[in-house]
């Protein structure tokens, strides 16, 4: 399994509130809105005990968001979340021209092999 970690500059644009869904999963969401030529706005989650860091976060705050993607199939529908995990506050974009998402590939050794193997048996030509 690969674990994609990724980080994003940008301005948060909007923060909701943390929803209990049971006594062990919670979340809250926001949005934050990228400095590149063409601003996207994203929308990122905070899970279980990530989600308190909603409460330090506040529309018009620059920030670089720490986050995974994590996708999944759910009765025929595929659904993909942008994980957040550590948040930046105050962060200066070093370069605006640069590309706003800058990617990480962390995996272990045990990972590595998995997926070299994974990989050859996927060869099919």
């Amino acid at each position: 399994m690969h674990i994609v970690c990724m980080n994003v500059f940008g301005k948060i644009h909007e923060v909701g509130q943390v929803v209990n869904h049971t006594e062990n999963f919670k979340t809250a969401k926001f949005v934050l809105e990228t400095q590149d030529q063409y601003p996207q706005k994203l929308q990122f989650q905070l899970l279980n005990d990530k989600a308190d860091l909603s409460s330090s976060i506040k529309p018009g705050q620059f920030a670089k968001i720490h986050f995974h993607i994590k996708g999944k199939e759910w009765k025929g529908k595929y659904y993909t979340n942008l994980n957040a995990w550590k948040i930046d506050l105050g962060e200066q974009n070093p370069n605006p021209h640069q590309n706003a998402v800058q990617e990480v590939i962390e995996q272990s050794q045990e990972e590595k092999i998995d997926s070299i193997s994974l990989e050859e048996e996927d060869l099919e030509f």
